[in-house]
């Protein structure tokens, strides 16, 4: 079943789990497969012991980029998307593999097809197999696409994120900050592709402004002269609510990306303009898709924010209760499959 998966071959991963290769025994469509077939004494971990991880086929098929595999699993098999993770640990000496059925699956999956820029398996996801996009980790992968989406950075860990058009041979000539911005550039146009992807399956605008920035109405105000003086800009900072403070945090954030990359102060936006110029880049992109449902307003046990307000109400420890959204993470240490992220890459 691992030799199919790996290799894509859906239509031998069908024959092996009705029989056609022998006694199936145990084996489903949701058993777990090792991500790695190398011992687990042979794996080493730079800030761990040693540990090896299994995912079911679907989970193993779309980090390798074989939608065939994923489609056929979810769609026509009956694989379960919020299946279980397996993880085994050198520091068990009995070498049994430990189950996390912790919901979190489907949240480990996209984020890793993301940062690794696949667009055709998350479409896949998204379009043929019904992945939704609350789902995703509010804490951890959420801010870490978005500041993969909205940050101006040279992307040489991920070469899909960097972008083409670039001749090094002509960079040379430039100055260094010249030469950057060209990079960054080239990468940011990647960037928006991704966002238009994903806004063009339904991406809602919610899960990245949940709060509606104050910018606008800052702008009324202060052609309203009530703006005008330090003491009514501190004032008028003191009313906003922390969820406003973020938002416009946020926006602030994506806009100084955004004119970091222009090379005249023309082409550079106010906060305001490039909020209207972001709200018309969502709502010209789902002219013809049903938007999402950014939160339902029953509990459901795949939406990380559910789950922790559950375990707040239970009385639980949440190890997750910190701002973990403003310290937001590029991925870059995504270069091999989630649970294996720790071996050296060399390996």
């Amino acid at each position: 079943l691992r030799f199919s998966v790996l290799y894509g071959l859906d239509g031998v991963m069908t024959d092996v789990l009705q029989g056609n290769y022998g006694n199936v025994r145990r084996l489903t469509i949701n058993s777990l497969l090792p991500l790695s077939d190398k011992p687990l004494s042979e794996h080493r971990s730079r800030f761990q012991g040693a540990r090896k991880c299994f995912m079911p086929p679907y989970a193993f098929g779309a980090i390798l980029g074989h939608c065939n595999i994923v489609t056929t699993a979810l769609n026509n098999l009956g694989a379960t998307m919020d299946s279980p993770q397996g993880m085994q640990f050198q520091s068990r000496n009995d070498g049994e593999m430990d189950t996390f059925d912790d919901h979190t699956l489907p949240s480990e999956v996209f984020h890793w097809v993301f940062q690794k820029c696949m667009p055709d398996t998350i479409k896949c996801l998204v379009d043929e197999c019904g992945f939704q996009f609350r789902w995703i980790d509010h804490d951890n992968h959420m801010p870490a696409i978005f500041m993969r989406l909205f940050e101006s950075k040279e992307y040489a860990d991920v070469p899909k994120w960097a972008g083409e058009g670039i001749d090094e041979g002509d960079l040379i000539w430039e100055c260094k900050s010249v030469r950057r911005r060209m990079r960054m550039s080239s990468g940011y146009r990647v960037q928006m592709r991704m966002l238009d992807l994903l806004i063009s399956l339904g991406f809602p605008m919610e899960l990245y402004l949940p709060t509606e920035p104050t910018v606008e109405r800052e702008e009324k105000m202060r052609k309203e002269n009530k703006l005008h003086s330090r003491e009514e800009c501190r004032a008028f900072q003191k009313t906003l609510s922390r969820e406003e403070r973020k938002a416009n945090e946020t926006l602030d954030n994506a806009c100084c990306s955004y004119n970091s990359i222009q090379t005249s102060e023309p082409d550079r936006l106010t906060m305001g303009d490039y909020y209207r110029k972001l709200k018309s880049r969502w709502q010209d992109g789902q002219t013809s898709t049903e938007v999402q449902i950014s939160r339902l307003d029953e509990f459901e046990v795949l939406d990380s924010r559910w789950r922790k307000t559950t375990r707040q109400g239970n009385g639980e420890d949440d190890d997750d209760d910190f701002e973990s959204d403003s310290e937001w993470g590029s991925g870059s240490s995504y270069d091999v499959p989630p649970g294996v992220d720790m071996y050296d890459a060399d390996d």
